[in-house]
């Protein structure tokens, strides 16, 4: 209850003010207004009064709404304020200055806030517009709320998209009035007259789930809007152009619109669901998806952000690819822009990108925002955002998100909208303090010293030194670099990692720096650590003047021993070099006869000694060359016996043996010497290689070649002829650069095999 100007006011669960009657702690906090911030603690969870409206503490649905034992009011180490919450289970500390503020929790119980909009009057006073999903229209201004809903004359509570028009041109074409129009649920459109709504007629037709999804003043008189189902409609001096999905050629499902150009050279750029980019121009739809190159075929938000070289760029915010950019400097050839790469987004599912007054990039998506800071290589630094740093939801609405002329960055999400301000130009945020946390030599914690380096015992091994910046916020992005001076030639690499381990440092005097950073990059004041290093006994100076002499008077002596040894076994290794030498100068010789004729053996087939594979790959290479120098042609054919597989199973494998002997001479017999090559390819295949034959003069021999197997009559019972035959592919051509001889094998292998299929014992071409 509340005692003012000797008045009690009651707030109950009854009242709807609160979840339970049970209180458990009170907290005042002053927020240099007339009436403190009232805190509550519950016996399930907490509350809190704020502008005359009590909030449940949904933070703490996170520990299960557990009774509040304890609250208080603290500050962080930058002075910020936040509220501690005590309960059975733990504490929860709520930061109250966030990167961003809620304005308003409208529409809360449904989707939330849809549309934004703020305007500067003419009088100099600005207004907030917030369209909401149930809660119908809201607007901010002079401190108070006004709101419309359907007691008002608003045709449906949900409102999809708002934009001042100035649908009330002269005859001259000037805006001598503007209206603020509203796209609602349904496909309803009205606009606010003084304070009264006036519902527009419309050429499409109200559907349920149908939205006025965009709304988009082009010029005085003129506006085009964007449907969630019903495509797009251009309003034109009180006149409407529907372009009815019905007809193939234009967009169905429209969720933001955007004009570049002006005169003949305008073109609408539309964003769809379904079909990606969509641009009309020269009253022509034209549309931009994966098929076309880009990545989706889901678009929301559209922002123009010209790059540094002047580029035209559309950024574009997408179901499944994050935020995708689109160079439209050339609007007739859109074109994909992938460098420099941009970050991930909070998730996959991203709505939109603006440009706040600090010039970074605020990027709203499913789950979750961004802001990305442009660095001057190219890349950006990145800093998310979600419920804890002031947003009303992690979830951001499509449609809802805008820059006003102080550089502000507007945002509807499903829990109401906040506002994001950018830090001021030259603002400096107050430094951290960053404190040393512990000290361990070989895992024992020691005290510093104060005045003194810190000096390690004899015999110690390792050093570790812990240190923490109390940033008080997102101390998960806090970043820390160090510098053992000393050691390191100068400060590393920025980590996360708030600790340094040493092991096995050499005697010595070393200091280590330590400098961090907070997510802002606010600069703490380096940190110091002086420490020392003894020198051990053994390793002093007297000691090792002692090691050095020792050393040299045992090298003298090994020096004496060594000289001996070596004498006689120099004498002993003559001897048996003079006896090596003679056996290696043999053994040589005999290497020398074996090599030679293994030489011999490598390049012939041992059965019908012919040239083997390899032999015939060589010789095919050099002809080749050959022909390339001279112009001249090369024919190469493959043939193999048929039916030799039966044959060796009715007659034997060494009746084959013999057949295949009997075949290597016949052929021999037809070939010209020494200019032709017969070799076996393997197994029952054999090749010949005819130099200076082109194709009809290599299949000539071939013929040849063939019919000496046939009359060879040698018997086989498994052939329809009854003996032995042969099925022959040739290929010949004149050698040119760049194609390889491989070439000849496979159009010759490629021949056979339809000699084997056409019949066989025959002679094929390629």
């Amino acid at each position: 209850a509340r005692l003012h100007a000797g008045r009690w006011t009651r707030y109950t669960r009854d009242a709807g003010a609160l979840d339970t009657d049970f209180v458990q702690r009170l907290l005042l906090q002053d927020v240099g207004r007339m009436q403190p911030q009232v805190w509550v603690g519950l016996r399930d969870g907490a509350a809190r009064l704020r502008d005359g409206r009590w909030e449940s503490l949904d933070y703490l649905a996170r520990i299960g709404n557990q009774r509040t034992r304890a609250l208080a009011l603290g500050a962080d180490a930058q002075g910020r304020p936040q509220v501690w919450v005590g309960t059975d289970v733990g504490a929860i500390r709520l930061r109250l200055e966030g990167s961003w503020r809620t304005v308003s929790r409208l529409g809360d119980s449904a989707n939330g806030v849809w549309a934004v909009l703020v305007e500067q009057g003419i009088d100099g006073h600005e207004a907030l517009w917030l369209g909401s999903d149930g809660d119908g229209l809201a607007r901010f201004r002079d401190g108070q709320w006004r709101h419309w809903t359907a007691a008002d004359g608003l045709p449906n509570p949900t409102v999809r998209s708002l934009a001042r028009v100035a649908d009330g041109a002269d005859a001259a074409g000037d805006a001598a009035e503007t209206h603020l129009w509203i796209g609602m649920w349904n496909g309803h459109l009205a606009r606010i007259a003084g304070e009264r709504i006036e519902t527009l007629p419309t050429p499409w037709p109200k559907a349920d789930r149908e939205a006025v999804a965009f709304i988009l003043p082009t010029a005085a008189g003129e506006a085009w809007v964007g449907l969630r189902q019903g495509g797009v409609a251009r309003w034109n001096r009180g006149r409407w152009q529907w372009f009815d999905p019905a007809d193939p050629a234009n967009p169905q499902r429209v969720v933001a619109l955007l004009q570049t150009g002006s005169g003949s050279e305008a073109v609408m750029w539309a964003s769809t669901v379904g079909r990606g980019l969509a641009a009309y121009r020269g009253g022509r739809w034209f549309y931009y998806g994966t098929a076309e190159g880009l990545p989706d075929d889901a678009y929301y938000g559209i922002t123009l952000l010209p790059d540094a070289g002047g580029r035209q760029i559309l950024w574009l915010g997408s179901r499944a690819s994050g935020i995708v950019r689109v160079d439209i400097t050339n609007p007739q050839q859109p074109r994909l822009v992938t460098e420099p790469a941009l970050p991930a987004t909070p998730v996959p599912y991203a709505y939109a990108v603006v440009r706040d007054g600090a010039g970074d990039l605020i990027v709203c998506s499913d789950y979750g925002a961004a802001r990305w800071r442009p660095r001057s290589d190219g890349g950006f630094d990145v800093l998310r955002f979600q419920r804890s740093d002031g947003l009303p939801h992690d979830e951001c609405n499509a449609g809802a998100l805008v820059t006003d002329a102080h550089g502000r960055v507007w945002a509807g999400t499903i829990g109401g909208a906040a506002v994001y301000v950018p830090p001021l130009s030259g603002r400096r945020t107050a430094a951290p303090p960053l404190l040393l946390e512990a000290l361990r030599v070989d895992g024992a914690d020691v005290a510093p010293a104060e005045a003194t380096p810190l000096r390690l015992p004899l015999g110690a091994r390792t050093l570790e030194v812990e240190f923490a910046l109390l940033s008080g916020h997102r101390e998960a992005l806090n970043r820390y670099r160090t510098w053992l001076e000393g050691l390191e030639p100068g400060w590393g690499e920025w980590t996360p990692v708030p600790v340094r381990h040493f092991t096995g440092l050499p005697p010595g005097s070393y200091r280590l720096h330590v400098d961090a950073r907070d997510h802002t990059g606010a600069r703490a004041a380096p940190l110091s650590i002086a420490f020392e290093i003894p020198v051990p006994a053994w390793r002093a100076p007297p000691a090792l003047a002692a090691y050095a002499i020792g050393l040299l008077l045992l090298a003298w002596v090994s020096v004496r021993l060594r000289e001996r040894h070596l004498r006689r076994r120099e004498a002993a290794l003559l001897v048996q070099v003079r006896e090596r030498t003679q056996e290696l100068e043999a053994r040589g010789r005999e290497l020398k006869q074996a090599n030679a004729e293994l030489s011999r053996l490598s390049y012939f087939d041992a059965l019908t000694e012919l040239a083997n594979r390899r032999s015939l790959l060589e010789r095919l290479h050099r002809d080749w060359a050959a022909g390339l120098g001279r112009g001249t042609p090369l024919a190469f054919a493959l043939f193999d016996l048929d039916e030799f597989k039966a044959y060796n199973d009715l007659k034997g494998h060494l009746a084959g043996d013999e057949a295949l002997r009997v075949v290597a001479r016949r052929v021999e017999a037809e070939l010209r010497k020494p200019q032709d090559t017969a070799g076996r390819y393997g197994g029952e295949e054999f090749a010949l290689l005819l130099p200076g034959l082109d194709l009809q003069a290599a299949a000539a021999v071939a013929e040849r070649v063939r019919q000496a197997v046939l009359h060879a009559d040698l018997p086989h019972p498994g052939s329809p002829q009854g003996r032995v035959t042969i099925s022959i592919g040739v290929a010949a051509m004149v050698p040119q650069e760049g194609v390889g001889a491989e070439v000849l094998i496979a159009a010759a292998d490629a021949a056979l095999y339809r000699a084997k299929h056409a019949g066989k014992n025959r002679v094929e071409l390629a």
